[in-house]
């Protein structure tokens, strides 16, 4: 694909665009015209546009003279979305061992593409407004649950075209990532369905997901498809289950097994080799943060299991002993595979934390810079 750092355009490349040309041209043909001064003006004001964008005139829709004088966008388009760099990087990482996982997210936004362009493949009004939403119940996060409201599928309405809208989902994502890891996995075997017009989460109730019916097309589409199954929070036997018969390798997080009371699951002793075993996610605080945050009993309890000596527990840093004794922990279960946040590996404090869920602000800013990389101990 690469030759001395320019990018040159394969059969295959073309052969993705043209592919990809038609799927969007389709969709395009689909979408209701909107005013640009009328949309622009929604967004200044603080109006909804996903009730703008659901409430235009589908009358109005894209007619073929207007489609084919779009092709060219679409194509440029298209080209940003290969980025030729993109694709070398991938190279680069590909002769370096590196594989890219890649998160397909459960739920998505009402005002999206996918909404607009098949509404019927979801829970909504006549006025195409959600009846329900998404969200989970109260856990260790958030007391009151969390009220994500995304629209829910009309998963009847998936089964009868064999669940084709998810097959292209995640097929685009396997084309795009060496592994998908599908968030929120439980919402197959079952999900939290709240009120749209709920204030919080507490008010959902339990419903049950596509389960098998779903996987056995994406086995039969995509045999073998490398994906990982983000099976935390609360779930019952129908997830463990769903995971079992999945055979996808589920997720265990060492913070949440760090528990005093009882013998957790996530304990890396307890690991199966068919997991992923992390340190903490992006939703997670640092190794470092957690230990200052956790309670002196649950603190003592991780460090005795650790095998941390000494009162110096609480010093971070690229030679954190700590954090390197739990990170070691991790690396010493039995799990096939273990990912290390790159801020741990730093021994960095909350403060470098990527996420705190159920909190609007502040949250995905973590960058670092190539002297924070330089100054990692590498040999370590």
């Amino acid at each position: 694909i690469a030759d001395s750092g320019e990018f040159m355009f394969g059969i295959e490349i073309i052969d993705l665009v043209v592919q990809e040309l038609g799927h969007a041209l389709h969709f395009l043909s689909g979408i209701p015209l909107v005013d640009d001064h009328e949309f622009i003006a929604a967004v200044a004001g603080g109006v909804d546009t996903g009730e703008l964008l659901h409430g235009a005139d589908r009358s109005r829709n894209l007619d073929q003279t207007v489609v084919t004088g779009l092709v060219a966008v679409v194509v440029v388009k298209l080209l940003v979305a290969v980025d030729v760099q993109n694709l070398q990087l991938q190279v680069q990482l590909l002769c370096n061992g590196i594989r890219i996982i890649g998160d397909v997210p459960i739920y998505v936004p009402l005002d999206s593409a996918d909404v607009w362009a098949s509404p019927h493949l979801f829970q909504l009004d006549a006025n195409c407004r959600p009846k329900r939403v998404a969200g989970c119940p109260p856990d260790s996060f958030s007391a009151d649950g969390q009220l994500w409201g995304n629209p829910i599928y009309n998963w009847a309405a998936m089964d009868k075209d064999g669940y084709k809208w998810w097959l292209e989902r995640i097929g685009n994502a396997l084309s795009v990532y060496d592994v998908v890891r599908i968030d929120h996995f439980r919402a197959f075997a079952s999900y939290w369905e709240v009120p749209a017009d709920a204030e919080t989460a507490k008010t959902g109730e339990w419903k049950q997901g596509p389960g098998m019916k779903l996987f056995k097309k994406v086995f039969r589409k995509f045999p073998d498809a490398p994906i990982i199954a983000e099976d935390l929070g609360v779930f019952g036997e129908d997830v463990v289950k769903l995971l079992e018969d999945t055979q996808f390798p589920g997720m265990k997080v060492v913070q949440f097994g760090f528990d005093p009371d009882g013998d957790s699951s996530h304990m890396p002793h307890n690991a199966q080799r068919n997991s992923v075993n992390y340190v903490g996610t992006h939703d997670n605080n640092t190794i470092l943060g957690w230990l200052w945050e956790a309670g002196e009993r649950e603190r003592r309890f991780a460090l005795d299991y650790v095998g941390f000596e000494g009162d110096n527990w609480g010093d971070g840093g690229y030679y954190s002993k700590s954090c390197r004794k739990v990170i070691e922990t991790v690396w010493r279960s039995a799990s096939e595979t273990a990912i290390i946040a790159f801020q741990d590996m730093c021994g960095f404090g909350s403060d470098a934390r990527m996420n705190i869920p159920g909190v609007p602000e502040k949250n995905w800013r973590y960058r670092t810079t190539a002297e924070t990389i330089n100054q990692m101990d590498w040999q370590y």
